[in-house]
């Protein structure tokens, strides 16, 4: 942690101070005497808010440490109190010993993840490097040769690597182990090459609370996919997009005593995060997301929720782009009835690399875009795409990783009256 807890709040007005001004003078903004609306400033924890973490192992004489790179060198993590609780009171110490007595455990292993919750319940995810032993290949090249001569199937040869029964009986331990310091206890899971060996689950649940919203929210999040790793930090997030789905100047914890009578779109839905807190605000949710583990894990978060209004599709935002103009129809949407939708609003929480042209003229269509991102650069200059036809109705910053320069953005942009 590069900063104490009680620089925090300084750290933080002066990272949204550069934010504001970077989208002010990147867009263009104060040439066109355009000024943006109030930044609302969403805070972190200033300790224990990282629900996600990934450790490097650094072997040396006093045996297997946890490491983090810096430039080319490696910084032995002893403490780590940005992680939650759990991770930093029980889950790391737990593991580090028992790779440091477990031979089964140690060998190969080049990185630990850790996968918390506010509920309670984790995953260690182990992950080696797949042993390299010359005989073993040697003889599989040969083999390998012998088939192809002979047109017969290729030898795919032993990938289980340290994945082994014994290794399995050894995270058990490790799981037994952990669940002396924490009941909620964790799955152990191996990763090789592809592969896996899953002691428990390769899921956690979790239970986020939003202002406004009368119970928690309960989500279930896939290992090794991504979920946003400050659930503090989130709960803010969802109060913002449901506040502005609502209304443009809905105060953030409003009620929702009716839904509005148009329906949402939202594209990179992910495991429903959105789509399952959005879905009292409307009349219905048309949800997409292309990688089909997250679209099933969607379908059961929205189903934990009574979130009945909510379909999904699984398809790309430029696949949807496509079947909305007509120019293809998709077998993966042969349960949506598009005419069916009244969409006025659509969510967007894209990858770093933003929507690009495409899609951008996909939501300029579009009466009201809710923009949640993770990289300001690319909301930028997708923005500059925007800016003829939508203007900045209301704009937040959401400190999901302090003592760093990272911050989030949502923007409220509403279509210009012509």
């Amino acid at each position: 942690m590069n900063g104490s807890s009680g620089s925090y709040k300084a750290e933080l007005q002066a990272k949204v101070q550069a934010l504001e001004a970077f989208f002010v003078d990147g867009a263009g903004l104060a040439a066109s005497f355009v000024a943006l609306p109030p930044t609302e400033v969403f805070e972190s924890p200033p300790e224990h808010f990282r629900m996600k973490a990934e450790f490097g192992i650094w072997n040396h004489d006093g045996g297997p440490s946890y490491a983090m790179s810096s430039g080319k060198s490696q910084i032995v993590v002893d403490r780590y109190p940005m992680g939650s609780r759990v991770m930093c009171d029980t889950l790391m110490p737990a593991v580090l010993e028992a790779i440091r007595a477990e031979e089964l455990l140690r060998a190969h292993l080049f990185q630990v993840n850790f996968h918390t919750t506010l509920r309670g319940g984790s995953i260690v995810s182990l992950l080696y490097h797949t042993p390299y032993d010359r005989g073993s290949r040697r003889e599989r090249n040969r083999i390998q040769a012998e088939n192809r001569l002979a047109e017969a199937p290729t030898l795919e040869g032993d990938t289980k690597g340290p994945l082994t029964d014994d290794w399995e009986a050894a995270a058990v331990r490790l799981q037994a182990a952990i669940a002396i310091g924490d009941p909620a206890g964790a799955s152990i899971v191996g990763r090789i090459h592809g592969m896996a060996r899953v002691v428990g689950h390769d899921w956690v649940e979790e239970e986020l609370e939003v202002v406004g919203v009368p119970k928690r929210l309960r989500y279930r999040q896939l290992g090794g996919f991504f979920c946003q790793p400050n659930a503090a930090v989130c709960q803010h997030m969802l109060a913002w997009a449901r506040a502005v789905c609502l209304a443009d100047a809905a105060e953030i914890g409003t009620v929702v005593e009716a839904s509005r009578e148009d329906d949402l779109l939202e594209l990179y839905c992910g495991n429903g995060n959105f789509a399952v807190a959005l879905a009292p605000c409307f009349r219905r949710v048309l949800a997409t997301e292309l990688v089909k583990a997250l679209v099933d894990t969607a379908k059961l978060n929205a189903e934990y929720n009574d979130a009945t209004n909510v379909a999904f599709a699984r398809v790309s935002a430029e696949e949807l782009a496509q079947a909305m103009q007509g120019t293809r129809v998709f077998e993966r949407m042969k349960h949506i009835s598009l005419e069916e939708y009244r969409l006025n609003t659509v969510l967007v929480d894209p990858p770093r690399a933003g929507l690009g042209p495409e899609v951008c003229a996909l939501l300029a269509q579009f009466p009201r875009i809710v923009y949640i991102s993770c990289n300001p650069e690319t909301l930028r200059v997708d923005f500059e795409m925007l800016r003829e036809t939508h203007g900045i109705q209301r704009m937040a910053a959401f400190d999901q990783f302090p003592y760093t320069d990272h911050v989030e953005m949502g923007v409220l942009l509403v279509r210009r009256a012509t």
